[in-house]
């Protein structure tokens, strides 16, 4: 099986998409020898592969339309069985070769399907909904990662089906271990990992440590993963103007030893995602996979399946600042409830195997490419 992955950004460029591209070839190499795979990225990926890889990572100078059939040219070189495509990524920018793709591929090469893997839909700019317009219509085969995005694209009429439901693995490996007992510290470790920028409301936790700081409750906040400059700059200057600016850290983009390390060390994981949890946030999925007793928001009545209230994950509403704080309080005071929590948060986690992700993806490509033979063979 040959599979040509298209995906704008790859490590080490700081895109979710990409890592998640990055760990779902690696995983279908491992989970079947007679895999080879092509990733089609921008330019400015510095990834090296070792020789003798069933991997190859080919770079295109341009995702603008003048570059689609250079595109288009450079994949049918690789001699592909199946095209997939990861959207969007950081690395397109606003550049529509990778939607017109699916389109051109149909009359270039028909016999070779393209699956697309659409990574936002519902939370997406209408202008950005529209320009996936050719993405979801043309492909043979569309992903989705999160109930919800599989909810409102089944509204559409399908001539093939509707859209497949994969979900998600965490983005950082579990490297170091977790605790397996009542962890009790002078100094209460809160962290929130992912990448941040406004959007994440990154000041409420500052706001929360600020809290805990004047009810007499030690604690520290640390930021894991990449953050815009101008994100952290404000950051400061709130840790500044509320007296808790020696208590609040950032590592930046950092290995995924490095974060499993500081996941590990914490206590409590802070996750106040505006548009409430769900199966797309990769970051989530690994800090309840490390063993993190987790505070996060729901929104609009949707709650990935298997996440339970006061069982595996604290939730309150999404933008509720003080249920959020509340919540956080009862797990400073509650050192057990962190531990039941944290103990639980694994169970849930285990079920997003790379290994389990990546067989999925294998019996889809096996059964498009199965499909195409047979159309061969009744002509």
């Amino acid at each position: 099986m040959k599979v040509t992955m298209i995906a704008g950004s790859i490590p080490e460029m700081p895109c979710g998409v990409g890592d998640y591209t990055y760990r779902l070839v690696e995983a279908l190499l491992q989970v079947e020898e007679g895999v080879r795979v092509d990733v089609i990225t921008s330019a400015d990926s510095r990834i090296s592969i070792p020789a003798g890889s069933r991997l190859a990572i080919h770079q295109v100078s341009t995702w603008s339309v003048r570059g689609l059939f250079p595109l288009m040219r450079l994949i049918s070189r690789t001699g592909p069985d199946v095209v997939h495509i990861q959207y969007p990524t950081k690395g397109y920018g606003t550049g529509l070769a990778p939607n017109l793709f699916p389109l051109f591929w149909r009359f270039y090469r028909p016999r070779v399907p393209v699956v697309v893997t659409l990574h936002e839909f519902t939370i997406a700019h209408p202008l950005r909904k529209l320009s996936t317009v050719f993405l979801i219509l043309a492909s043979r085969r569309l992903v989705v990662c999160d109930p919800r995005e599989e909810r409102a694209l089944r509204r559409f009429r399908w001539p093939r089906g509707g859209p497949e439901l994969i979900p998600l693995g965490a983005n950082v490996p579990v490297r170091f271990e977790y605790h397996t007992q009542v962890r009790v510290r002078d100094c209460l470790k809160l962290c929130h990992f992912g990448f941040l920028d406004k959007s994440k409301e990154g000041h409420l936790l500052v706001e929360v440590l600020y809290s805990l700081h004047r009810e007499g409750l030690p604690a520290e906040l640390l930021f894991i993963g990449g953050i815009k400059p101008e994100e952290e700059a404000r950051l400061k200057a709130l840790g500044e103007e509320k007296d808790v600016a020696d208590i609040v850290s950032f590592t930046g983009f950092c290995p995924p030893d490095v974060i499993s390390r500081e996941l590990a060390r914490a206590d409590i994981g802070l996750f106040p995602f505006k548009d409430g949890v769900s199966l797309r946030r990769t970051s989530f999925i690994a800090a309840m996979q490390h063993g993190l007793a987790v505070v996060t928001t729901r929104a609009g009545g949707y709650l990935p399946p298997g996440l339970q209230d006061g069982e595996n994950v604290l939730l309150v509403p999404a933008g509720d600042r003080e249920a959020f704080l509340q919540a956080v309080r009862q797990l400073a005071f509650d050192p057990e409830l962190r531990l039941r929590l944290g103990t639980n948060a694994r169970h849930w986690g285990a079920a997003f195997t790379w290994e389990a992700i990546a067989r999925q993806h294998l019996a889809l490509y096996h059964q498009l490419v199965g499909v195409q033979l047979e159309r061969d063979m009744t002509k």
